[in-house]
Parts: C-alpha cells; sequence; structure tokens
C-alpha cells in the first residue's frame, strides 16, 4: 500500500463490494446452504461489515468504509514517485504529504576553508 496506493486501495475495495461465501460452489446444495444462511440470518452482509470488512479497515488505519473510498478516490490525485516517507493517510481517507525540503547543497567555499 505504500508503494502504489491507487492500485492496492482500489483492489481492497473492489473485495470488500464483491464479497461472496468463499468456496460456495464447491459444497454440495449450495443453493439450500445460501438459502438456509439468508433466512436464519447466520450471515449478512451487515454482520460482513462489522465482523470481517472493519476489522481489517481499522487494522489498515481507517475510520468505515466510507473512508476507504475516500482513499481510493484521493490516491488519484497523488504525485507519481511519492514514497511511504512522504504520504501517508488519515483515518478519515485523506492523503497526508510529509515535504521535506531537501539537505542544503554544500558551500564550495565552506569546504576550502575547512581544508586549511
Amino acid at each position: 500500500m505504500k508503494y502504489t496506493p491507487h492500485a492496492t486501495l482500489d483492489t481492497l475495495l473492489k473485495v470488500f463490494n464483491g464479497f461472496t461465501m468463499p468456496a460456495l460452489y464447491l459444497l454440495p446444495n449450495a443453493s439450500a446452504l445460501a438459502e438456509a444462511m439468508q433466512r436464519t440470518l447466520l450471515h449478512t452482509p451487515l454482520k460482513q461489515g462489522r465482523a470481517v470488512n472493519n476489522p481489517i479497515l481499522d487494522a489498515l488505519g481507517f475510520q468505515n468504509k466510507r473512508a476507504l473510498e475516500r482513499a481510493v478516490q484521493e490516491s488519484k490525485k497523488l504525485p507519481p514517485g511519492l514514497g511511504p516517507e512522504q504520504v501517508t493517510f488519515s483515518r478519515t481517507g485523506e492523503f497526508v504529504l510529509a515535504v521535506q525540503p531537501d539537505p542544503p547543497a554544500a558551500d564550495p567555499a565552506l569546504e576550502l576553508s575547512a581544508d586549511k
């Protein structure tokens, strides 16, 4: 995420938006299982968000899914070539640029006087 923020955040958002029960296609009578889970509210989108997505977002430093969506949009605006030492993001999905000035160039006159 530090080196390719837009690609990483965009992929994460796509996974969150397109999540389905993993390996459901491998189970016999998968449609019956899915129907029973929906009927009994064993697995719902709200439970998925609270139990799975939100802890992941929190561990990544985001407040909620809306903050992730904002970070995806904001990451498109980042200048290319920024590394992890120049950019980070807030819990609300805003990117924070750490602008550090280049070290001052050495004055050749000072170097000559130091050699004497």
